[in-house]
Formats: structure tokens, sequence, C-alpha cells
């Protein structure tokens, strides 16, 4: 099996309609939903796909991907947007909610995290055995200095240290807003 269930949970599925700037049902017709988040564990992707409960069909598939931004708007009411659109989950149960979530924000944490590494080199061959098998044979470049020792596996270099922060920043009095500033309007909670 290549995707798991990290979460699930009863919600109607939302998407904000930005022409008439409201939120309308996603799918054929409006009623609660069976979301879950799934993990791709070798992957490490993540994906939120829900079906609707009477009739089974698939009214969000999405990925989730590093730096989504997820809102928790209401108790009941979350949201995130992709490229293409806001959506919304409207939560039957305050508890189905925050489950949810901690599986979301757990997912974005494993998401931040991710370095993709080689796999780890294989496990060296134990030494001959007492029925007489010779014992394994150093690598190439290392048959003519048999005798040395073996050299500890290299370090990874520390982390630069991060750079002084005062305590007291300076105070700026600037008019205009940074563009850090700027914020972007996401539909209200329906």
């Amino acid at each position: 099996m290549s995707e798991q269930s990290i979460a699930s949970a009863r919600a109607s599925v939302m998407i904000y309609d930005d022409v008439n700037k409201k939120w309308v049902p996603s799918g054929t017709s409006s009623g609660l939903s069976k979301v879950h988040i799934y993990q791709h564990v070798q992957h490490q992707t993540f994906r939120v796909v829900g079906r609707k409960l009477q009739d089974h069909e698939v009214v969000i598939n999405c990925a989730i991907l590093k730096g989504l931004k997820y809102n928790q708007a209401t108790s009941t009411f979350h949201q995130w947007r992709d490229n293409k659109q806001v959506y919304g989950l409207n939560f039957s149960s305050k508890e189905d909610a925050d489950c949810f979530a901690r599986a979301m924000f757990h997912s974005l944490e494993i998401l931040s995290n991710v370095v993709r590494q080689p796999p780890p080199p294989p496990a060296p061959a134990s030494a001959g055995s007492q029925y007489g098998a010779a014992p394994p044979q150093p690598p190439p470049h290392q048959q003519l200095h048999a005798a040395a020792p073996p050299q500890p596996p290299q370090q990874p270099p520390q982390p630069p240290q991060p750079p002084y922060i005062s305590r007291n920043p300076p105070c700026t009095n600037s008019s205009s807003p940074s563009p850090s500033s700027t914020t972007r309007t996401w539909g209200t909670a329906p």
C-alpha cells in the first residue's frame, strides 16, 4: 500500500467563488463528506481527499505542499489555498476539526523538514563464522594500508551561529507599508 490515511473527519467541503465573493459547495451538491489526509510514506508526500457520504463523489483531491498556510478561521471552519483556488472545510464537530488540524500541521512540519538524502550504505558484513568462512576483504582502496586503523566517519560541519539580535531593536517610523506587510483577503467563514 503506497498511501495511508493519517486523519479523517466529517466536513462539508467548500470552495471560494472569487467572482461572487462567497463560499459554494464543492461538487454537484452540498452535504457532508468524509475527508482524509493521506500520506505517501516512501515519497513523504501528503494530500487531502474527500468523498461525499451520500454518493461517494470526489469533492476534493488536493496536494499538501511545503509552505501551505492552513488557517483555522473558526473552531469548526478551516481554510487554505493552492495556486488555483481557496478550499474550506466546515467540520461537523470541533473534535473533528481539531484532529484534522493536528494532522495537517504534522504533515506541514514533516514537509518543512524533509531533506532528500541518498540511502544509507549497506550494513557491514559480519566477521567470519566459526565454520571456517573467510573474513570479508577490505575495499580495494584500503588493501594497501590494511594495517592502518580505520578512520572515523567525518561529521557534517556545524551550522553557523545565528546573527546577534539586539533585545531592543531600533524603532522604525515608516508611513508606507513594506511588501511583507501586505495581506491577502481570504473569504470569510460561511
